[in-house]
């Protein structure tokens, strides 16, 4: 059966990083099916050409009943529209522009990357969600600013530092009530919400999904 497949430049590249800890060639011979193949074959040669300047939409899937599917590519001065255009409360900024001076700044999502994420959760209705790795907060204090009253985030972060600052924030934007901060191993507080019946809606996760492996212990 005849299936599309779609994915922007920025996808592409976002794939290849997450994939970075083995070898393209590894991947390809790993992959059991020969759809599966020809979707990695696709996206290698998409990332190769990411850098590309074009604005012009280009054709990335053949697909025999829906036919050829477009996407736009993001260009700088797209991307520039985008930011200029989000719509990041004061309390945000803020604290984005606090964690610049900050150690470790590049893993703060950006300004569109958190309002997706609170668009999310709005759409799914979700009332209680977990992140791992919230580093100084952004974006789980643009998750909690977008859950009703009665939500709740289950704020996970092993650094300290940066967990004083993600705290600070949640008071200052009236939303503590809403998060409970696990502050350790998210291993732990995972295993520790399981063995506890506590479920959730929505997962997010700051680092690449990929990595999650890494949480298994032993």
């Amino acid at each position: 059966m005849a299936t599309g497949f779609a994915i922007s430049r920025c996808s592409a590249l976002a794939y290849q990083r997450a994939v970075v800890y083995l070898s393209r060639r590894q991947q390809f011979h790993a992959l059991s099916s020969l759809t599966a193949k020809s979707r990695f074959l696709k996206l290698n040669n998409l990332t190769r050409n990411c850098s590309s300047s074009s604005n012009a939409p280009f054709i990335v899937a053949e697909d025999e009943k829906y036919g050829n599917k477009q996407v736009i590519s993001i260009t700088p001065r797209l991307y520039d529209y985008i930011l200029a255009n989000v719509r990041e409360p004061q309390i945000l900024r803020q604290l984005r522009e606090e964690t610049a001076n900050m150690r470790g700044s590049q893993m703060q999502v950006s300004p569109d990357q958190a309002q997706l994420l609170a668009m999310l959760v709005q759409i799914l209705g979700a009332e209680r969600c977990i992140e791992i790795g919230v580093y100084t907060g952004y974006s789980s204090l643009a998750i909690a600013l977008a859950l009703p009253e009665s939500g709740c985030l289950v704020a996970c972060e092993r650094d300290a530092r940066s967990l004083e600052v993600a705290k600070k924030y949640y008071e200052l934007a009236g939303v503590s009530q809403k998060v409970i901060v696990k502050h350790g191993l998210a291993a732990d507080a995972l295993k520790s919400m399981i063995l506890n019946g506590e479920a959730c809606r929505c997962l997010f996760k700051a680092a690449m999904i990929l990595h999650l492996w890494m949480l298994k212990r032993g």
